[in-house]
């Protein structure tokens, strides 16, 4: 188990986190489902669009909206849609970004140098984890991020390409995170996103799990592997909190059956964060079980 500089911040940007999560909305992003489409269809050369859409939801957008007469996309010209999802609770969202494209410039030799389509979760010029793809041709387009938004980007150079550009499908897809609760005698399996492979960058997750009152939980991790320690100190870390305890663990610390924790008490909280570094890690695979009161069998 290693030390983490900073408890107090780290703390109250957990606590804000879930003071806050559900109540934050993007100022004059539609929060209806039929406002999306004429929203997402009212940008045009030069502009961008967003809109907030809920977990359950999915959007479609069609470039077809911006042909001429002749069928033809406009020339120089670039267009932007942003879509984000609004969370509630502990749970945390990505999207994901299906769909077509129909893109092709003689000028992009080499790669998608003249026109093309990025999707990226970029917030900002110094978001160094940011996913981006730049794709064209004719082709499928498949787009992930753990990220709660993505940003769509339609570049057309001044000769123009052919094509009708793309169709996709915006579809929520839960992260990691949640209420944990049941019965004695429930196991719950708590994974890192994409495991067995690399956890993503820049990601958080909370778990509050609540077994029955007078229960205990038991935490084997049948895999741990998160980034080692570097100079003491755990920079992608799970945290957790149980009667009054706060500890972080890291690299190896809570792998296999040796290295189960013991939970006397039916109250605990995981948080999960991952840095801003490139990790080969897999991440973890943990199941909780509830067990019965210490003296039931009495």
């Amino acid at each position: 188990m290693g030390q983490h500089p900073g408890l107090a911040a780290h703390l109250l940007t957990v606590l804000i986190l879930l003071a806050t999560r559900g109540t934050y909305a993007y100022p004059g992003i539609p929060a209806t489902r039929s406002s999306y489409t004429g929203t997402l269809q009212s940008a045009n050369c030069g502009l961008a669009v967003q809109v907030l859409i809920n977990v359950t939801e999915t959007v479609e957008l069609s470039t077809d909206y911006l042909l001429d007469s002749n069928g033809q996309l406009p020339h120089d010209c670039i267009v932007s849609w942003r879509v984000a999802v609004r969370t509630s609770g502990l749970e945390n969202y990505g999207i994901r970004v299906t769909g077509s494209l129909s893109l092709e410039d003689p000028l992009n030799v080499g790669g998608c140098k003249s026109s093309a389509l990025v999707l990226t979760d970029q917030d900002d010029e110094g978001d160094t984890t940011a996913v981006t793809q730049k794709l064209c041709g004719t082709r499928s387009i498949s787009y992930l991020t753990y990220q709660d938004s993505v940003t769509v980007q339609l570049q057309l150079s001044v000769s123009g390409a052919a094509g009708r550009g793309f169709s996709i499908t915006f579809s929520p897809v839960l992260a990691c995170g949640g209420l944990v609760s049941g019965p004695v005698g429930t196991k719950t399996t708590l994974q890192t996103p994409l495991f067995p492979r690399p956890y993503p960058l820049d990601l958080s997750c909370t778990w509050d799990v609540q077994a029955p009152e007078g229960s205990e939980m038991r935490m084997e991790c049948s895999k741990f592997a998160l980034l080692r320690r570097r100079k003491g100190v755990c920079k992608d870390y799970l945290m957790i909190q149980y009667q009054g305890q706060l500890k972080f663990y890291c690299s190896k610390d809570l792998a296999g059956k040796k290295r189960a924790l013991t939970i006397h008490g039916n109250q605990l909280f995981i948080y999960f964060r991952s840095a801003g570094r490139y990790n080969p890690s897999p991440g973890f695979m943990c199941t909780i079980t509830f067990l019965p009161p210490p003296d039931s069998s009495t």
